[in-house]
């Protein structure tokens, strides 16, 4: 499973085996945003988020020279 998980001011995507799922999933409890069965899967889950997805978009802008 694929996880997008928010850690303080970016966001990550984690590919987690079967077998740590439950591990993975308790140490990050409040911080998973999407999660799909491969990247892309979980990249479109996130993009239906929509404050989630505005988050995003926010943090491209500060990163963007102007």
């Amino acid at each position: 499973m694929t996880y997008i998980v928010k850690e303080g001011k970016e966001l990550k995507i984690i590919t987690v085996r079967v077998d740590q799922e439950s591990f993975f999933q308790a140490d990050y409890a409040g911080r998973i945003l999407a999660s799909g069965n491969n990247t892309m899967e979980a990249l479109l889950n996130f993009g239906q988020l929509p404050e989630l997805s505005k988050l995003a978009d926010d943090q491209n802008q500060e990163k963007s020279p102007e």
